[in-house]
């Protein structure tokens, strides 16, 4: 997943954050993650988040058909130096480590 703060011209400065989404937690009509993350480091600090993804956002090709999906989210950060950031973000569409262990686990005789 990926994310920002929101702009707040009045700290003079701003955060970006990354990271992976927890396991799947099922909900009625789809599931969500936990992001628990810390925020990049800024001039002696940083920030955690950790917030409930939204459900599912299906994702569509060209053509119409559903390629996967996303999950959206927002938040307020932990309050470090009397601030926090509320922040907005989105995951990615895919988990790339999980195709490549399915893949190697088609493979024929591997020993992994």
């Amino acid at each position: 997943m990926l994310g920002a703060p929101e702009n707040s011209p009045e700290l003079l400065h701003n955060h970006r954050f990354a990271g992976v989404t927890g396991p799947v937690i099922e909900r009625p009509g789809g599931h969500v993650h936990i992001l628990s993350v810390n925020s990049d480091f800024f001039f002696n600090h940083f920030h955690q988040i950790e917030v409930e993804t939204g459900p599912p956002i299906p994702v569509r090709d060209q053509n119409g058909d559903i390629i996967g999906h996303v999950h959206g989210f927002t938040g307020v950060s932990s309050c470090v130096f009397f601030h926090n950031h509320i922040f907005k973000g989105s995951t990615l569409i895919q988990n790339p480590i999980a195709m490549e262990e399915r893949n190697l686990s088609e493979l024929p005789n591997h020993n992994f």
